[in-house]
């Protein structure tokens, strides 16, 4: 679950807060990296300090294996 919007340059932003993120308070920003080439999440960790990452918050890399491979199988129209 989670909000988009556009900032005040007209990039999208957005926070996302998952079932198990909800619980615990994690809220993540959405935005472009300073390259232009992909989006980063920005967050907080536990002891409130700034941390950024490339991969989506609350996905293990067996879960985006499996996204992965089932992507192989399913044309994109259909999802």
């Amino acid at each position: 679950m989670g909000l988009m919007g556009e900032d005040e340059a007209g990039g999208t932003i957005g926070t996302a807060a998952g079932a198990r993120g909800a619980a615990s308070g994690s809220q993540f920003r959405l935005q472009l990296r300073p390259d232009s080439q992909g989006v980063q999440w920005a967050g907080r960790d536990a002891q409130g300090r700034p941390t950024l990452t490339t991969d989506e918050p609350g996905s293990s890399p067996w879960l985006r294996f499996k996204l992965w491979l089932q992507s192989l199988f399913i044309a994109e129209r259909l999802l």
